[in-house]
């Protein structure tokens, strides 16, 4: 696992059995931090746990890891606890992606944090919070929410352009679109 510069976990379901809870193996979690621990090299983690695995802590499995992730992307997982903390501790990070439920609200980042970041996908209340001063050109939106003119002006206070914008995961009409392009 020394060389390992990637690792994508996909949790999925049967969607028959999605309206009852997820069984993870007991030991799924010691198991993911004793494999992150021993990836030094990983630059790539992608965490999709569907079915909303109980008591994750991404904060805990990736404490004491010594890597430095370029790409981070999240999803089917409730809220996760100490989200801003991993965000931290991951100066390196360009590319953030965090699906569904896993951030829903804003994330209280300092502006040192994310100094690389270019691009997000996510809720567009988090990338309210996050992309404002720092160097995002890629975004894009999701939740099925039609964004507030208040939320799209954080968005466009980059520290670059935005170049690309992806409101596929929005439910919008051609007028709030135009509203998008103004910011």
């Amino acid at each position: 696992a020394i060389h390992t510069r990637r690792i994508v976990v996909r949790w999925t379901r049967d969607r028959a059995r999605a309206h009852t809870p997820a069984r993870f193996p007991d030991d799924l979690f010691p198991a993911l931090q004793a494999l992150l621990n021993a990836a030094p090299a990983l630059d790539v983690l992608e965490l999709h746990l569907a079915g909303h695995p109980p008591h994750f802590d991404l904060a805990q499995i990736l404490a004491r890891v010594s890597f430095r992730l370029r790409r981070l992307a999240l999803s089917g997982m409730p809220e996760v606890n100490g989200l801003e903390n991993v965000l931290r501790e991951q100066p390196t990070l360009r590319d953030l992606y965090l699906g569904g439920d896993t951030a829903r609200h804003a994330l209280a980042l300092t502006p040192n944090d994310l100094a690389q970041l270019g691009s997000f996908r996510g809720d567009a209340r988090v990338a309210a919070s996050v992309l404002p001063g720092r160097p995002v050109t890629v975004l894009a939106l999701s939740n099925g929410e039609e964004p507030s003119e208040a939320l799209l002006r954080a968005c466009a206070c980059t520290a670059r352009p935005i170049r690309r914008l992806d409101p596929s995961g929005l439910a919008v009409t051609p007028t709030q679109l135009l509203s998008i392009s103004k910011h």
